[in-house]
């Protein structure tokens, strides 16, 4: 599974920001003005990185 800011995910909400915490990667969905936490995947589990590289 892969996921990617402006991704569509859960009905319609897009995912905003993936950010880097010191034990875990954190998920954020917005629909409309709400913000809410989504995912969290804990930096024991295999994952990759792939950054936006467009300058």
């Amino acid at each position: 599974m892969h996921y990617s800011v402006g991704q569509e995910v859960y009905g319609g909400h897009i995912i905003a920001n993936i950010i880097e915490e010191d034990d875990k990667y954190s998920i954020y969905i917005k629909k409309g003005e709400a913000l809410m936490p989504w995912k969290d995947f804990n930096k024991n589990m295999a994952v990759s990185i792939e950054y936006d590289l467009q300058w």
